[in-house]
């Protein structure tokens, strides 16, 4: 079982770390391409709501925003209400690496549905109490490991 856990594990590391391009003229990372997500998902949002919705630091958020602007992908408008506000949109490049990053959610969710059919849900909340039991293991042994 360790090892099958292990070379999911070594393949999932390998497809996050691979950019893709989704449609953009340049290659993005897993945390670029989920930030431009976060980002067309709610047009408009200052930076602090972004790193809130993504669950980072103002400062992490702000460094990812800055690579996208130099990329092309994002924008930064001033607010209409508060000039010194700035917002956050999406470039045309933006736009196309969103609805691909989403019709590649979508393709992913399809081959899960063609492999599984009717019974997909069904797998699906399997697997999620058994990456949860997995987790809870991982967090025993982290605890037992500090004895070592």
């Amino acid at each position: 079982m360790l090892e099958t856990l292990h070379q999911l594990i070594t393949r999932a590391n390998a497809l996050e770390n691979t950019p893709k391009a989704f449609g953009t003229d340049t290659l993005l990372h897993r945390a670029e391409i989920h930030t431009i997500q976060a980002i067309g998902l709610r047009p408009g949002q200052n930076l602090q709501q972004l790193a809130d919705r993504m669950a980072v630091t103002k400062g992490a958020a702000s460094q990812m925003v800055t690579k996208l602007v130099r990329k092309g992908l994002v924008k930064k408008d001033k607010g209409e209400d508060n000039r010194k506000e700035v917002l956050l949109n999406l470039t045309e490049q933006g736009w196309t690496g969103f609805h691909r990053h989403e019709a590649f959610h979508a393709y992913l969710h399809q081959v899960l549905l063609d492999h599984y059919g009717e019974a997909l849900e069904q797998k699906m909340a399997e697997l999620r109490g058994c990456l949860q039991e997995l987790l809870s293991v991982t967090d025993l042994y982290e605890e037992k490991v500090k004895d070592f």
